[in-house]
């Protein structure tokens, strides 16, 4: 029974073990960001756009990947989704400079 339980402990150790390591690989919001912007400039948008969602996804709260991924969907011509998604980026935007660019990427969205 003993030699049972310290088995038991050892998976329990190992998986908590591999979880942590697991998070610590997981790329952070401002690394899918950084790879989407250079995607981005290289006018691949579904791969910038996959990486701004997968950016918030980890960090729901941040204006800055709805927006460019809203950036993202107007160069598609997807004007509706870009619309959508900016109305989001400015949700949650504290910056002047994004909140005005975000109104006006709107306005282009709009026409």
């Amino acid at each position: 029974m003993s030699q049972l339980l310290k088995n038991k402990s050892l998976i329990f150790i190992s998986l908590i073990s591999l979880a942590l390591i697991a998070s610590a690989c997981k790329p952070s919001a401002e690394k899918l960001v950084q790879d989407g912007n250079e995607q981005f400039e290289e006018e691949v948008y579904l791969e910038a756009l996959a990486a701004y969602q997968q950016a918030n996804f980890e960090e729901p709260e941040l204006a800055e990947p709805y927006y460019n991924a809203a950036n993202a969907l107007y160069r598609q011509e997807a004007y509706p989704e870009a619309l959508t998604l900016m109305q989001e980026a400015l949700k949650f935007a504290d910056e002047e400079s994004l909140i005005e660019s975000g109104l006006f990427n709107m306005g282009n969205s709009i026409y």
